[in-house]
């Protein structure tokens, strides 16, 4: 691979550039005046500090198209840099974040850059199971994979949850009512699963799997009622249709308009319900969550007692969990999940963080080397997201990893 960057990749610096500017803007005049009381933090900084976090920020945007010439991997540093790195350096600009944080998302940066840059691929072996094909492998897990669901809840769901009603009350029916087989299998099943069948039928034009699967997969959102899975397959279909060629450029109008117009309602409304949905819970509370990890397992390592060392090594905060811990130190008792950085750091410190950054990179060559159509691209998108917002290791083993690499493994170069 050789390092260049073209026009269209000098345009695309251009908008990362508008795009840190006005997440900047966002964030000193309205996540941090409305939701101050959350722990974001505005203190004045030095020039020097503002114009370096400013400069940096268009340095590592020249890197994310220096270091890449494929799509996937223009796009999996863009979602590091837009949704990890990009509001971590703003905190810092702003008095919210420290330098030690800061620079672990930069060298997780650095580090899978020159991954990407050194072309690494494994060989991977094409699954094909003998007389029966592919399609109906996806129906038949599906199939399956609903019937657990349906003996538990049956059609007690709610409707409204389609208008993003009552979300909150069908999630904790969700929890109370679920088992150790709905647990360990709604999101294999909803975000991997469904999402594959979705664009396999798609493209074979088979109407009659295809409605199974957009009928299931309206039933499991209304099961548990979360948004990731609603609007996680619904971006995998938008993106079916969209030319790979023009994905880059879109992915960032789309950010970028996002941004503005929540900035827009705010300015000439007041409302920021937009700003409050998009650029507060999306880009800079798992920023935030940083912070909180950061000063709570300062002096305690939890060595993944809470997870699947549970039992072999006593849970170091009891009956609880870090995700539990922190929300009842920051958020009044809320869940506050931990992200890529923040699950290292609390489980192992520094070397923790070296470890997630290990997995996340073997996991990554894996994605990159199954050459899948590009008609399947929003489902590694959703992946990337997934292992990027929360514990690597429990992704793998409860949150549809081992799904994912099946069924990848499974569509590899498919020619069906």
């Amino acid at each position: 691979m050789t390092l260049a960057i073209n026009k269209k990749d000098i345009y695309r610096v251009a908008l990362l550039s508008v795009i840190f500017m006005f997440l900047d803007i966002a964030y000193v005049e309205v996540v941090k005046p409305y939701f101050y009381y959350m722990g974001f933090e505005h203190t004045s900084t030095s020039l020097f500090i503002q114009t370096g976090c400013y400069l940096f920020s268009l340095v590592l945007s020249f890197l994310t198209f220096r270091l890449t010439n494929q799509i996937l991997d223009k796009v999996f540093l863009l979602f590091i840099l837009l949704f990890l790195t990009f509001p971590t350096i703003i905190l810092f600009k702003n008095g919210g974040s420290s330098l030690k944080i800061v620079i672990s998302h930069v060298l997780f940066f650095v580090f899978m850059g020159a991954l990407i840059y050194s072309n690494t691929k494994f060989r991977l072996p094409r699954l094909k199971i003998k007389g029966i094909n592919t399609g109906n492998i996806l129906l038949l897990t599906l199939i399956a994979g609903a019937i657990p669901f349906y003996l538990t809840y049956k059609f007690n769901v709610d409707f409204q949850n389609l208008l993003l009603e009552n979300v909150y009350e069908s999630r904790a029916a969700q929890k109370e009512g679920s088992n150790l087989v709905t647990s360990y299998l709604y999101s294999p099943m909803s975000k991997i699963v469904i999402p594959f069948g979705l664009i396999y039928f798609m493209d074979r034009k088979k109407r009659g799997p295809l409605l199974i699967f957009v009928l299931l997969g309206v039933y499991f959102f209304l099961i548990g009622a979360h948004k990731s899975v609603l609007f996680g397959n619904l971006f995998c279909v938008v993106l079916y249709y969209i030319n790979k060629k023009c994905f880059i450029n879109y992915f960032l109008y789309v950010i970028l308009g996002a941004i503005l117009v929540g900035h827009v309602l705010f300015y000439f409304s007041g409302n920021i319900f937009v700003s409050s949905l998009i650029t507060r819970r999306i880009f800079f509370l798992p920023a935030l969550l940083d912070t909180f990890y950061f000063e709570v397992f300062k002096d305690l390592k939890m060595m993944y007692s809470h997870s699947f060392l549970e039992g072999l090594i006593p849970n170091k905060l009891g009956d609880t969990t870090p995700a539990l811990e922190v929300g009842e130190r920051y958020f009044n008792g809320a869940n506050a999940n931990n992200g890529l950085i923040s699950d290292g750091y609390s489980n192992f410190g520094y070397a923790g963080i070296g470890l997630n950054f290990l997995i996340v990179g073997v996991l990554y060559v894996f994605i990159r080397s199954l050459k899948l159509k590009h008609i399947y691209i929003g489902i590694p998108f959703l992946f990337f997201f997934n292992i990027l917002s929360s514990a690597p290791l429990t992704l793998l083993l409860t949150h549809g990893g081992v799904f994912f690499v099946l069924y990848s493994i499974l569509l590899k170069d498919t020619k069906e």
